[in-house]
């Protein structure tokens, strides 16, 4: 009859055990995810900041290029045109408008090799838009990233 109830005991005991450890293997999965999320994030806060240099100095061909990277960076975002973390694909959808929108007319001045002081303040503005709304998302997503942090400690 021990032997019964040491069996059992041990079960329940493994089975808390294996509970602990699925929610520690969850913890750190939502952890790394939020982490790849802000590097990802972090990368076309960067990816944008160039543009916005690059449109600044006139370097248009350049900034075109940048456009482009900035483009393609956001399409390989693991949070695009998905509702993770809160951001809805409506969201996604516009930035990728705006973002395309800058670099075709990027394009266009490269092949005219003209870039007029109107257009490129316009430019400008809206690089700068496009980056403080990144930067906000990076900011959130840092923040994510630390209460995960402390919530596994």
């Amino acid at each position: 009859m021990i032997g019964v109830w040491l069996t059992l005991w041990q079960v329940v005991k493994a089975r808390k055990a294996s509970e602990a450890t699925k929610r520690a293997i969850d913890s750190t999965v939502n952890t790394l995810s939020a982490i790849n999320h802000l590097s990802c994030t972090e990368q076309l806060c960067s990816r944008s900041r160039d543009v916005m240099h690059l449109i600044s100095s006139r370097n248009i061909t350049s900034a075109a290029i940048a456009a482009f990277e900035l483009r393609e960076s956001l399409a390989k975002h693991p949070m695009f045109k998905t509702d993770a973390r809160g951001y809805l694909p409506e969201f996604w959808d516009t930035l990728e408008k705006d973002i395309m929108n800058i670099h075709e007319a990027l394009e266009s001045a490269v092949t005219i090799k003209k870039l007029d002081s109107e257009l490129r303040e316009s430019l400008v503005l809206s690089v700068s838009s496009i980056h403080m709304l990144l930067s906000e998302l990076a900011g959130k997503l840092n923040r994510e990233v630390g209460k995960e942090n402390a919530y596994s400690k």
